[in-house]
Formats: C-alpha cells, sequence, structure tokens
C-alpha cells in the first residue's frame, strides 16, 4: 500500500509544479505569483507603508522579473474575491483587499506623466 502511494505521488509532484514559473532571481521571496489569465499574471510585492490601509507595490513580469509597474497603493474595498491578479487598474490582493493606486512611480512603457520602469534613471550631480 506505501508503495503505490509513493509511486501516485512520484507521478502527481510534476502536476503540481505547473501553476507557479520558476520565481526569477531578482524577484523578492515576499513577491506572490498572480495568475489573472492569459497576459495578466505577475509577482506582486506589497508591504504596508504609512498607515493600514496604504501599500507600496511592485509588480515584476513572470519571466525575466523585469518591474512591470511600482507605485503606492491604497486599500479601497474588502470584496468576495480571494484570487490574487492585477486587473490594469487594480490589484486584488490578499484577503480580498483590492489596492488602487494613488501614486505610481513607473509603468512598463511608461504612461503620460508616468516614466518608463525600464527607462535610465537620470543623473543627478
Amino acid at each position: 500500500m506505501a508503495v503505490v502511494l509513493v509511486i501516485a505521488l512520484g507521478l502527481l509532484l510534476p502536476f503540481v509544479k505547473w501553476g507557479l514559473p520558476k520565481r526569477p532571481s531578482n524577484v523578492p521571496s515576499t513577491a506572490a505569483f498572480a495568475n489573472g489569465g492569459k497576459d495578466s499574471a505577475y509577482w506582486i510585492d506589497c508591504w504596508n507603508v504609512s498607515g493600514a490601509n496604504f501599500y507600496s507595490c511592485t509588480l515584476y513580469q513572470p519571466k525575466g522579473g523585469e518591474i512591470f509597474l511600482k507605485g503606492i497603493f491604497q486599500q479601497t474595498t474588502i470584496t468576495q474575491q480571494r484570487k490574487l491578479f492585477y486587473d490594469g487598474s487594480a490589484i486584488h490582493w490578499k484577503h480580498g483587499q483590492l489596492l488602487r493606486p494613488l501614486k505610481l512611480d513607473c509603468i512598463a512603457g511608461g504612461r503620460p506623466l508616468v516614466p518608463d520602469c525600464q527607462a535610465p534613471t537620470p543623473r543627478t550631480n
């Protein structure tokens, strides 16, 4: 009986790893993988700053770990959704927290008034 169990676990183990990609070396261990579907999977790292409802968040690309988005977010509500993902305008975070951006430091490709995360940092003298 134990042999059958060991064989069954050995066969199933590779399937368990399908859900999570390998964490890129530059993505912090505190980041959680958030799979929102096609073209919306990211490693998301958020930590509480200055008050219970404010978070500093960084979203990393799943392959390569380049920064996709970085900024300060505010918890606006609690939802029934327990899945972690970024929907293009808000982070659906742990315990149903919905985090909306207050100030973006950068976003991939840049936007009006928000620099590209991959752009070189200007030198200061």
